[in-house]
Order: structure tokens, then C-alpha cells, then sequence
């Protein structure tokens, strides 16, 4: 029996009932957003509602036992009952429990790798590294955004090329892999035979490769770093992808996660993990702007 099987048997009638009853709401929603990802060029192979009931990693310690995979659908239910007649969406319940959700992660079952490899769009790291001067003026901070929106690629490149060791380096060390509310950061790694992300076809390639949906030619930055003691590789779960339906949760038989490519069912993937989000700290190589083409 399949780990959401086991865990749908354990809830109670009513929290059953909720549960299914966000689940039919969200199902008309994910159909919605397929249709419209469709028309981008950007297809769905399956969606959060369908990852849900393939997932295989929310248990602690005996997989018979999901006890955590229980408390993942009991909240989901139970913020579902307390915000929908408020006109809260059910993607919205999904993201607030997803958000909040403090569940255990699984090991991955492989060694674990020495080089960690994340790739981040290059205007989200910027924004992420320069602090805007007047945090209380709302106006002007997105004027400084939007000003950076523009230049940031030359001013990255500079900081790169010229000034790295004296500024640039000190910038990016302080700054988070993920976003500051994220709690866990998604990274890839080289697999035992040396196969890692094909980065030659451009940024917008590399990046469906990984299951990131990047519609716009946006140029992509390369981060390469080694692997703390303290950064326990996981198996990626539904509630570290939240409404992401370009994740594919990870099997019973698999030594990691994989990531997802867009837009054809036959590619093979890329290792995938979470680990806990942190700062930079020291990378092992420059940073690589890497162009759409």
C-alpha cells in the first residue's frame, strides 16, 4: 500500500472529509494552471494534488509508520476548515501549511557528494545582495530594485571579473542560498560517473532541465560550493516544492531525488536534494553567469 494510502486510512472521518474536499478544489485549480503552462510552452507532466499521492518520503523512521505524512494532510485539513470561508484559496491553505510545516526529511541513500552545485536567476541573487538604503520607504526601495532589475548583470560581471575578491566575495558570503523565509535550499550535484547539468544550451534550457519553468531570457548564476558537515543531504518532499507542480517526488528505489526536465517525458533528470537554507559562505569557484540563447 502506498505511503498516502496508509496515511488517508489513519485520519479521522471528518478530517478525511476536509481533506478531500480541498483536494477536489485544488484538483480544478492545477487543471487550470496546466492549461494556461501549456499555451507558454511550458507542459505539465503531473500536478501538486497528483505528487501528493505519490510521495514516499514523510515518514520518521519506519516508512509502515507515517506519522509525519499524517500530520502534513491532518494541518492541510485543518487550515483548509479555518481559511476557506474567509475566501482563502486552496492553493493559499496549501502554501501557509507548507510554509509552516516543521516534518522530518529522509536521508538520501547514496554518499554524499563533496561538491554541491545550485543555480540561481541572476536578478533574484541580485536583489538578494543588494540592501536597499531606506527600508522604511517603500517607494523608493522598489525604485532601487527596479533600478537594479536593470544593471545588475553588468554590476554582477564587474563584481565578478574585477573586484570579486574585495567586494564581491564579502557580498555573496552574507546572503542566503534561498530566500530568507525558505527553510531549506534545492541543489544538484555530479552524479558517481561525472554527469552534471548540461549549462551549454543557455540558461533557459539548463534551467527546464531542472524542473524550473523559466519562460523569460534570463540569464542564470552558477553557484559551486562544498558541502558542510552540518548540511544533511535530504529527499526533497511535497512540502519543500509547495505549489510546484514541475517537482517529481522521489521512489522507493531511488538513492536521491531527481529533478523533473520540462517539456519531455523522455530526458533523464538530475540528482536532487534539500538541505538546510544558510548563507553562501565560501564558494569553491567564481560564479558563472551562465546567457540564454
Amino acid at each position: 500500500m502506498a505511503l498516502f494510502e496508509i496515511a488517508l486510512k489513519a485520519l479521522t472521518d471528518e478530517e478525511r472529509n476536509l481533506f478531500e474536499e480541498w483536494e477536489r478544489a485544488a484538483a480544478e485549480i492545477c487543471e487550470e494552471e496546466r492549461k494556461e503552462e501549456e499555451k507558454k510552452g511550458v507542459p505539465i507532466q503531473r500536478t501538486v494534488v497528483e505528487n501528493i499521492h505519490s510521495e514516499e518520503y514523510f515518514y520518521d523512521g519506519d516508512p509502515k509508520r507515517p506519522e509525519v505524512f499524517i500530520q502534513f494532510l491532518q494541518e492541510l485539513a485543518q487550515a483548509y476548515m479555518a481559511l476557506s470561508p474567509s475566501g482563502i484559496t486552496p492553493r493559499r491553505c496549501y502554501k501557509t501549511v507548507c510554509q509552516s510545516f516543521s516534518g522530518c526529511r529522509q536521508p538520501i541513500r547514496c554518499p554524499k557528494p563533496k561538491t554541491l552545485l545550485r543555480y540561481v536567476p541572476l536578478r533574484k541573487l541580485f536583489e538578494r545582495i543588494m540592501i536597499p538604503k531606506s527600508e522604511d520607504k517603500e517607494e523608493e526601495r522598489y525604485e532601487e530594485y527596479g533600478w537594479y532589475r536593470i544593471k545588475g548583470k553588468s554590476f554582477f560581471e564587474e563584481l565578478v571579473i574585477g573586484e570579486w575578491e574585495k567586494v564581491g566575495r564579502e557580498l555573496l558570503a552574507k546572503a542566503k542560498l534561498a530566500h530568507k523565509e525558505a527553510k531549506v535550499v534545492f541543489v544538484t550535484f555530479p552524479e558517481t560517473d561525472g554527469r552534471a547539468p548540461d549549462e551549454s544550451n543557455g540558461s533557459v534550457f539548463l534551467m527546464r532541465t531542472l524542473g524550473f519553468p523559466m519562460t523569460e531570457d534570463d540569464s542564470v548564476v552558477k553557484l559551486v560550493y562544498e558541502s558542510r558537515n552540518e548540511d544533511l543531504l535530504c529527499f526533497p518532499t511535497v512540502a519543500d516544492a509547495c505549489w510546484n507542480h514541475y517537482f517529481k517526488s522521489a521512489t522507493n528505489d531511488d538513492p536521491h531525488g531527481w529533478t523533473e526536465p520540462i517539456g519531455d517525458k523522455t530526458a533523464r533528470g538530475y540528482p536532487e536534494a534539500v538541505h538546510q537554507n544558510r548563507e553562501i559562505g565560501q564558494l569553491s569557484e567564481l560564479p558563472l553567469i551562465i546567457e540564454p540563447i
